[in-house]
């Protein structure tokens, strides 16, 4: 086991930090019932993961093949949500609305799901 270092505490301290974060939008989309919030609420639940598996990395002293190949998959695509949060936040109601909501989560989905896929069968070694 490595040696660990004051700056490796940094993941632990930002997932539980983003933890709350997660939980406290989380909240307001339950009262609140607006779209951005949930997406970002998702994306903070990703960061929240990310930051955890980070930490673990650091803790273990290396970067286990699986726990990178999740991290590097959900880190990038965490990105992609919040902008769809903005984008509900700001868009036109006309653009984004109840009746095409469904249309754009399966569309984000699946474009996950297809580079998901592809990251990790061409990464098998």
């Amino acid at each position: 086991m490595a040696t660990l270092h004051f700056e490796a505490f940094f993941p632990f301290i930002t997932t539980i930090i983003s933890l709350l974060f997660f939980l406290s939008v989380t909240e307001q989309y339950f009262r609140k019932r607006k779209p951005h919030q949930l997406v970002w609420a998702i994306s903070m639940l990703l960061f929240t993961i990310t930051a955890g598996f980070e930490g673990l990395s650091l803790l273990l002293g290396y970067w286990d093949p699986l726990i990178y190949k999740t991290y590097y998959v959900l880190a990038a695509v965490q990105v992609a949500i919040m902008g769809g949060g903005a984008l509900y936040l700001f868009a036109s109601r006309n653009i984004i609305n109840e009746k095409n909501s469904g249309k754009a989560f399966i569309l984000f989905g699946s474009v996950w799901t297809f580079f998901s896929f592809l990251f990790f069968s061409c990464s098998e070694q």
